[in-house]
């Protein structure tokens, strides 16, 4: 099961690409009532789910119940979704650039017009390719858990936060 993250994401793209994979199932969730999507329409297929808001304390138990998450958006930073998923060795598909989100699958793009009809159509095949990378070795993070964790561990840690910064300073 892939699961998009949907808050202002590419949510059309992946809802597009997901239209056209009808043998994966597609979770969609985050945010509150403006994630209900009505506005989205009452026809969706079969293997989209919409999930809502999910539970700090519910969180392993749904990361568990999925095979990888896309996030796809055009404004993240450090997406911590993705490094959970990866944490419970789940695959992490993301369209942010940047290097320390090792161990995630690219999208070649971060910034999509989803208006544009061929950078539409490139974007869904880069997730199309992306996702079959995930689904051919669904299980290739499982035993690097503790590698992601102790990678994670020391990126997000106070004493490389701090050197990093002093290191911008001292320049």
């Amino acid at each position: 099961m892939l699961n998009p993250a949907c808050d202002t994401s590419h949510q059309p793209l992946i809802m597009e690409v997901a239209k056209m994979l009808p043998h994966i199932n597609f979770k969609f969730f985050g945010g509150t009532d403006k994630y209900t999507h009505k506005s989205l329409g009452t026809n969706f297929p079969e293997n989209i789910e919409f999930c809502g808001r999910i539970a700090e304390d519910n969180m392993v138990e749904f990361i568990n119940s999925c095979s990888a998450i896309i996030r796809s958006t055009s404004h993240d930073g450090f997406p911590q979704s993705p490094i959970h998923f990866m944490l419970c060795g789940r695959q992490a598909i993301v369209s942010c650039p940047d290097e320390e989100m090792k161990y995630a699958i690219k999208l070649k793009k971060e910034k999509v017009n989803i208006k544009n009809q061929t950078d539409a159509d490139e974007t869904k095949e880069d997730m199309l390719r992306c996702i079959q990378q995930a689904y051919d070795d669904p299980d290739c993070l499982l035993n690097k858990t503790e590698e992601i964790r102790d990678y994670y561990k020391n990126l997000m840690c106070q004493k490389t936060y701090v050197d990093t910064i002093y290191g911008c300073i001292d320049e």
